[in-house]
């Protein structure tokens, strides 16, 4: 009876034992995974919730290196596509105002351009002006012997008497020469007021 029961206590402490390592290691299993040395899966992880001893689905946190470089150089990408669209709105700025410029160059030169031309036949007409006292032949013959669009610059700058000095003088030589004078076609490329203002005034003298 004494053995019986000494061997039913054995059997019990052996129980209460087992009971007790199998506490032991769900605990350890627990803390674990608390601390992150791995997570708990399974029927384990469904017993711990249940009991409210581990972590909710929504609060464990993986982070995998891989997406981690993933939104990191999309990132980068979608810096450097920022970078190079405004690169590119600058430079089309600077193409632009290039562009500008270059043309308002153009127009400064073509303006001078004009303006040289216009004070040179000035000079000339000044020029074969004074000299028409004492050189009105020679000035007709120069005129007479240049190409007919420098000929009506330099007339054009003429005051009118000194105009119709000259053109007698082109009709005399032609008429001298028994040759055409150049007179009517100086008249008719010169500008249709000016025009009518010299030969109405050649006709009354």
């Amino acid at each position: 009876m004494a053995g019986g029961y000494s061997i039913r206590g054995v059997v019990i402490r052996v129980i209460v034992l087992l009971i007790l390592i199998t506490m032991l290691v769900f605990l350890g299993f627990f803390l674990a995974s608390r601390v992150g040395f791995f997570q708990l899966s399974g029927g384990f992880a469904d017993v711990s919730r249940s009991l409210g001893l581990g972590p909710s689905p929504s609060a464990v946190s993986v982070t995998n290196p891989q997406m981690v470089e993933y939104d990191r150089r999309k990132a980068e990408q979608q810096r450097m596509s920022n970078w190079e669209a405004s690169l590119k709105q600058q430079e089309a700025q600077i193409a632009q105002a290039q562009e500008l410029l270059d043309r308002r160059s153009t127009e400064l030169d073509a303006k001078e351009k004009e303006l040289l031309a216009k004070e040179e036949n000035i000079r000339k007409a000044t020029q074969m002006y004074e000299n028409i006292g004492g050189g009105l032949r020679t000035t007709a013959e120069s005129l007479v012997n240049m190409p007919p669009e420098n000929a009506i610059n330099i007339l054009l700058n003429m005051e009118d008497p000194a105009v119709i000095s000259v053109l007698n003088m082109v009709n005399a030589i032609a008429k001298e020469r028994n040759s055409a004078s150049l007179v009517p076609v100086w008249l008719q490329m010169m500008p249709a007021e000016r025009s009518a203002t010299i030969v109405r005034k050649m006709s009354t003298n």
